[in-house]
């Protein structure tokens, strides 16, 4: 296997079809992996980390960090700084790579703070610079329950947006970024925060960049509608549905559904 295919295997076998197969032969795998020598040492260093990392939380157990005995830090502890070799070493293979500092933010947010966990998500973005899980992992470490804010998550949001790569998802994340906030806030199902004086004007950017770089591409249109009359935008609302104040139909991606009667108001 190439380099580029051991990292669609990691992908495959962490977070993709293959997980199932993985949890039931990992005790196996590793062993089978290192034997191989240099072709997937790569790899193996991935699955390291990861089975380490994985005991690590095991041993603390998820309850609060008042929950956890002094025998379970230890062991975090110990198990986490061999994960954090396992990562580091893959990385330094195969620096190209995302899935090691990818997988290495979540260890940083567990043993260190909000800077490690930067130097690592920006080495992952410098691999891919939309790769979920790396987004997924720096979010969460951003959470106020670990080493960041509701400001930080909001000012991650909107770094994504400025970056203005509409060829790609890191824009979007600023809405991933808003879930997250609204996660939060605690709100009642059905409760959202788009209307917000510092978060519409954000959202309606993201959309309009979207909108703007796919113009035929429908759900980009019909999305924007949906969030623009949650936040109470029903102007834009109509706009992206081609609905004039009237009730007209315009030619709009979103109206050329099929599905939307002239009749309809928002």
């Amino acid at each position: 296997l190439r380099a580029e295919e051991l990292e669609e295997v990691a992908e495959i076998l962490l977070i993709g079809w293959g997980q199932d197969f993985y949890r039931s032969n990992k005790e196996n795998l590793l062993p089978l992996l290192k034997q191989a020598g240099d072709p997937a040492r790569w790899l193996a260093l991935v699955l390291e980390g990861q089975q380490e990392r994985d005991a690590a939380w095991a041993a603390r157990g998820r309850g609060y960090a008042n929950t956890v005995s002094e025998k379970g830090w230890k062991e975090f502890s110990r198990l986490m700084a061999k994960a954090s070799a396992a990562f580091t070493a893959a990385w330094e293979l195969n620096p190209a790579a995302v899935r090691a500092p990818a997988s290495m933010i979540g260890v940083a947010m567990a043993e260190g703070d909000e800077t490690d966990m930067r130097l690592w998500f920006d080495r992952a973005c410098m691999a891919q610079a939309d790769h979920s899980g790396a987004w997924h992992n720096f979010r969460w470490g951003l959470r106020p329950r670990w080493h960041g804010s509701e400001a930080a998550l909001l000012a991650l949001g909107r770094a994504a947006l400025d970056t203005g790569r509409f060829d790609t998802d890191v824009p979007r994340r600023l809405f991933d970024c808003i879930s997250d906030l609204e996660a939060e806030a605690q709100l009642s199902f059905g409760e959202h925060i788009y209307g917000q004086e510092e978060i519409w004007p954000l959202l309606e950017r993201m959309y309009r960049g979207y909108a703007g770089a796919y113009p035929e591409h429908r759900g980009w249109h019909t999305t924007f509608a949906t969030v623009a009359y949650l936040a109470g935008q029903h102007r834009d609302a109509r706009e992206q549905l081609g609905i004039g104040s009237e009730g007209e139909l315009a030619d709009r991606p979103a109206c050329r559904l099929g599905q939307l009667r002239p009749e309809l108001h928002l």
